[in-house]
């Protein structure tokens, strides 16, 4: 299931297809890393947080509070 805002999708759900259709999961993947590596899909980082927030964003990452990529930086 792709949930869509304004033309991006911004998550993905694919764990009923990992039950139900586990032989469709790896064709997947291996499309949309194809998809990546031309850059028709781009992955969107949208924080750069300290190793100190950690917590702080693996909490809001669960809780469905963000939208695209966090990098944790050392």
């Amino acid at each position: 299931h792709a949930l869509v805002k304004n033309s991006d999708i911004i998550g993905l759900q694919g764990r009923s297809y990992r039950i139900l259709r586990n032989d469709i999961v790896a064709d997947s993947h291996e499309a949309l890393v194809k998809l990546t590596e031309t850059g028709a899909v781009r992955t969107v980082v949208t924080e750069r947080l300290s190793l100190t927030d950690v917590p702080d964003g693996l909490r809001r990452l669960s809780a469905g509070r963000t939208t695209g990529r966090i990098v944790f930086i050392p």
